[in-house]
């Protein structure tokens, strides 16, 4: 069956699988991996797949302070991860470092990507950087084009190389919804945690990240932003 996304393009960012599969586990710094999928939201946005930010900007962007920013940068290029192209001028408005994210320039027509809409990026992981979780569910929800995914604590944790207690006390902060919304008024309940009786009988939590749904019709399976979603940011 044919597989459609009706969002925008400007919305939504195609990720390399690479990225969760690989990538993320070789990452030490607490906030790496949250600046990094920014800087490949933002390079794959522009035309010219390059963006120009200072790090007071970047830390604006993604809501970590600069020290932390400084040693995220230096992980994300020491593994060939991201590239800065040009240096910048200090206190240049014109003149800013430019960055480069490899993996969001390649060739896309050979598959083996996710489609992440662009506003889990933008507004969850500057609220809150654990927030990372977000992208990764929807990977594992557009294995199959399910509304849902069965992954445990353990397989989270090694793909993002986190504590398996950073990774449960992360989940239960986002699916906790008076927790959520009590903290982040202005960002919509991002993460549902059901538990299921499994045919064999075993109980087992399934995730569901709201924002996203998928949704089968005569000739394909489409991929759309949930009603809440696209109301609470005032999308088409």
């Amino acid at each position: 069956m044919k597989y459609k996304i009706e969002i925008p393009k400007a919305d939504w960012t195609p990720v390399r699988n690479q990225v969760f599969e690989d990538d993320l586990r070789d990452l030490k710094g607490r906030h790496s991996a949250a600046l990094y999928l920014c800087l490949y939201d933002r390079v794959y946005q522009s035309p010219s797949r390059r963006f120009a930010a200072t790090r007071s900007e970047l830390s604006r962007l993604t809501g970590i302070d600069i020290r932390t920013l400084e040693s995220c940068l230096a992980e994300l290029r020491g593994q060939g991860l991201i590239r800065q192209a040009q240096r910048g001028v200090k206190r240049s408005r014109s003149q800013r470092p430019v960055w480069e994210v490899p993996l969001a320039s390649g060739d896309l027509r050979e598959g083996n990507w996710t489609p992440i809409p662009s506003n889990l990026i933008l507004k969850y992981i500057p609220a809150y950087r654990n927030a990372v979780l977000l992208p990764l569910l929807v990977y594992y929800q557009n294995m199959k084009k399910l509304n849902y995914c069965w992954v445990g604590v353990p397989k989270l944790s090694a793909q993002l190389n986190w504590s398996e207690t950073r990774v449960r006390d992360s989940l239960r902060y986002m699916f906790d919804k008076e927790n959520w919304l009590s903290l982040h008024p202005d960002l919509p309940w991002p993460l549902r945690c059901e538990t299921v009786t499994t045919r064999e009988g075993q109980r087992s939590r399934r995730f569901t990240v709201r924002g996203i749904r998928y949704e089968e019709e005569e000739e394909a399976t489409v991929m759309r932003l949930s009603t809440s979603f696209r109301r609470a940011f005032e999308m088409v």
